[in-house]
């Protein structure tokens, strides 16, 4: 956010927080959280609202500023991007901007700038992490260990289902699988996943 912007966006919250008593309050007041609409038990939509909220134009144009950014905002906003399309990039980065502003109006703390491969690990990790809870789910632990990406398609994984009766090998190919099994084909993650038949 650059100076101008943060004036802008000052001038029409001002400097008491008190009115948001928390950074979801904040995001809904801006309409950069989703609307979700429920019929009988199901969601039919959830798409953002409509609005003209002048603080929310001002981080959608911060937003779109992050498409060439080297920072891990601007990694965030392309990664977005490349799965949901252009809008949704800068709704999604947008939300991200308000809640650090947020933190920051609130707390006065300075701002703490992320490395962007730093952002890459964590965000690795939480693949990773997903990975393991999917399969404790179903029942499995799972080993983890990279793949020879100059033998193997980077939308592809190798896995190996180690049951008691018989062992299946194979190699996933469909999207919807591969993404149930939390592999991260969109961020082009790829690993050899061992899963295993837990006792408990």
């Amino acid at each position: 956010l650059d100076v101008l912007t943060v004036q802008t966006i000052l001038s029409e919250v001002g400097l008491d927080p008190s009115a948001f008593p928390s950074s979801k309050d904040f995001c809904s007041w801006l309409a950069l959280c989703p609307n979700h609409r429920i019929t009988g038990g199901r969601v039919k939509s959830s798409r953002t609202r409509q609005s003209t909220n002048r603080t929310a134009t001002a981080f959608r144009l911060a937003a779109q500023s992050q498409a060439r950014s080297p920072s891990w905002t601007g990694v965030f906003y392309r990664r977005i991007r490349k799965r949901r399309g252009a809008p949704k990039a800068v709704t999604a980065t947008a939300h991200k901007l308000a809640r650090i502003f947020y933190h920051m109006w609130t707390t006065g703390e300075a701002y703490q700038q992320m490395d962007a491969e730093a952002y890459e690990q964590k965000h690795k990790e939480r693949i990773l992490n997903n990975m393991k809870k999917t399969a404790k789910r179903m029942g499995f632990n799972v080993v983890l260990g990279p793949v020879d990406t100059a033998s193997t398609e980077l939308t592809m994984a190798e896995v190996s289902w180690e049951l008691p009766a018989r062992p299946l090998r194979g190699r996933v190919t469909n999207a919807r699988n591969s993404r149930f099994l939390g592999v991260g084909i969109a961020d082009r993650a790829v690993y050899d996943i061992t899963l295993l038949r837990s006792d408990s």
